[in-house]
This record gives C-alpha cells, sequence and structure tokens, in this order.
C-alpha cells in the first residue's frame, strides 16, 4: 500500500523533519482561512487506496488547529484514502480528561469523539498528560513517550559542557505529585518532590515545602507541559532556597503563552530544555529544543 504525508499548518517544520528522516517528499495540499476565520482544506495528491499520515498538533490556538486536523481528515477521506493515522504530537485538551468541577465538561471525551467521527483510524501522539485517558479512545492509540529521549540528550549536555561528571551529581524534581511517574522514568533514581497546590476555580498555584534533598545538586525539574511557567519558575526557587547549585527543568511540550519566556528570562532556571512537538517561534538563549522527529519516524517505519 502506497504511504503519502501530509502536514497541517502547526506542525510544518516537524512534519518535514520526519519526512526527511523516512526518506520521503510531503504530499500537497491547500490550506485557507478566510477573513471571517474560517477554514478550508483541498487535498492536491492523489491518495486512493493509500495509507495518509497526517501530522498536527492541537496547539495554540488549539481551537483552529483541532479543526483545521478534522477538515484535513474527512477531505483525505473523501479522495479515498484507504487509512488515515493522525500524528498529534501535542495532543491538545488533555489535561481537561475528568471533571475537576461539577458542571464542567470532559473536553478531551469530546476530542477524542469528534477525531473517531471525522475518519481517524489510529491516532498516535507524545507524551500524553495521563496514561488513563487513552480509555477515552475508542479507535486505536498509541502513546510515544518522549520522557527518556529528553533525558539522553540533557545528560549529553550537562556532562558535555562539564556541569556535571556523573547522573548522581543531579537531583531529580518532580514540580508536583502529578509529574512523580514521569520524574521517575526521566532518571531511575529517587524523585524528589515539590508540594504544590493549585486552586481549582482560578488556577493559582501555592508552593508549600519540598520532600527529599536538593542541597549541592544540580536540580533538573521534570513535567509533560509548560504554558505559563508558574510552577516551573516558584519549583526553582524552591530549589535555590534549599540548596540546589544550579536548576534546569526538562518539558517535553513547550505550549508558551505571551509572558512566559520574559518570566523563565528573569527566573532562577538556567536552561528549559524541551522539544519541537509544538512550534514556537520565540527565541531565548535560555530554551534548548532538541527535535522528536526521528522518534515518530521510527514509530511511522514500524507501522509501514
Amino acid at each position: 500500500m502506497a504511504t503519502c504525508i501530509f502536514s497541517g499548518s502547526s506542525s510544518q517544520s516537524l512534519t518535514s523533519l520526519i519526512a526527511r528522516s523516512l526518506g520521503k517528499s510531503l504530499s500537497k495540499a491547500k490550506i485557507q482561512r478566510f477573513p471571517n476565520h474560517e477554514c478550508k482544506v483541498t487535498v492536491q495528491s492523489s491518495v486512493k487506496n493509500s495509507r495518509c499520515i497526517l501530522v498536527q498538533s492541537i496547539s495554540s490556538p488549539a481551537d483552529e488547529n483541532l479543526v483545521e486536523l478534522l477538515f484535513f481528515c474527512d477531505a483525505l477521506k473523501r479522495e479515498g484514502a484507504s487509512e488515515v493515522i493522525g500524528i498529534i504530537p501535542y495532543l491538545g485538551y488533555a489535561r481537561q480528561n475528568k471533571q475537576h468541577l461539577k458542571g464542567e465538561s470532559v473536553s478531551l471525551g469530546v476530542v477524542a469523539n469528534v477525531l473517531k467521527t471525522a475518519g481517524f483510524d489510529k491516532i498516535i501522539t507524545v507524551t500524553i498528560h495521563k496514561q488513563s485517558s487513552k480509555k477515552l479512545f475508542s479507535m486505536p492509540f498509541k502513546n510515544i513517550d518522549a520522557t527518556s529521549f529528553l533525558s539522553k540528550k540533557i545528560f549529553q549536555y550537562l556532562k558535555q559542557n562539564k556541569i556535571i561528571k556523573k547522573g548522581s551529581d543531579c537531583a531529580v524534581v518532580a514540580p508536583d505529585r502529578g509529574a512523580v511517574v514521569q520524574a521517575r522514568r526521566f532518571s531511575n533514581t529517587s524523585v524528589v518532590v515539590v508540594n504544590k497546590e493549585r486552586d481549582k476555580q482560578d488556577g493559582s498555584i501555592a508552593i508549600h515545602s519540598i520532600f527529599g534533598s536538593v542541597e549541592g545538586k544540580v536540580a533538573i525539574i521534570v513535567d509533560d507541559v509548560v504554558t505559563s511557567g508558574n510552577t516551573l519558575i516558584e519549583s526553582a526557587k524552591l530549589c535555590v532556597k534549599k540548596g540546589a547549585s544550579l536548576v534546569f527543568a526538562a518539558v517535553v511540550h513547550q505550549d508558551l503563552i505571551e509572558d512566559t519566556i520574559p518570566k523563565l528570562e528573569k527566573s532562577p532556571i538556567s536552561k528549559l530544555f524541551t522539544t519541537d512537538t509544538i512550534r514556537q517561534d520565540i527565541q531565548s538563549a535560555k530554551l534548548i529544543e532538541f527535535s522528536v522527529s526521528k522518534l515518530i519516524a521510527s514509530k511511522i517505519r514500524y507501522l509501514l
């Protein structure tokens, strides 16, 4: 079966790298946005009886990118694609995977349903917020965990730049209880845990204490996604207060908002290590990005 690779507008650079790793060219499509903010997708390559790989992160603006993804899949199926596999490097709405307060929607469940209705046969994502969210999807669903990949890259960087000599020079920090499992995957060592509480009404956070020691260590705060940066920055401040010699952050998804980088620049965080699951045009000397293109390509190659 022939395979075609398409890119949505939110993941063009990453998709090009994935296609290059697979030795393939990108198939053609036209994405139009009208003055009233409506979107139209037109498939321009022949896809009849083909397997189509469609890459698109549901990143900011999440609503626009989600709708584009749905229209893209519909267009591919109408043109006769036998199978459409959605590669969603960053799965927006994944943090809305359950009701936190009475009256809320389970937004990720809605997203899962509309992806199925649009015609996707399989979904692959990278480091989903909660592993248990997979049960919301009725079609085959695969999560590629990039935590170990990021860990390898970061420890190489720290050793090459003579910041550490060995892994035990570091303290791996979970910025809240929900990040403990990922922090353990990052490094098979004991994990320092920040005691954080988030107000379910307004989203504000309070950092109370830290369980474990970072004194004299290079602290690495590990999480799946950063948006405002408040959790990372407040955790970093606490690590410095508790005696950490340096503080770094390791986050798979950089879902940044407008003031995140200015706050990061003023924070005790020396570097924020992340990946290219989300396209960012923001530049910062503190931001170091590693591409997950080969990681995703290896999973696609397995499907082929």
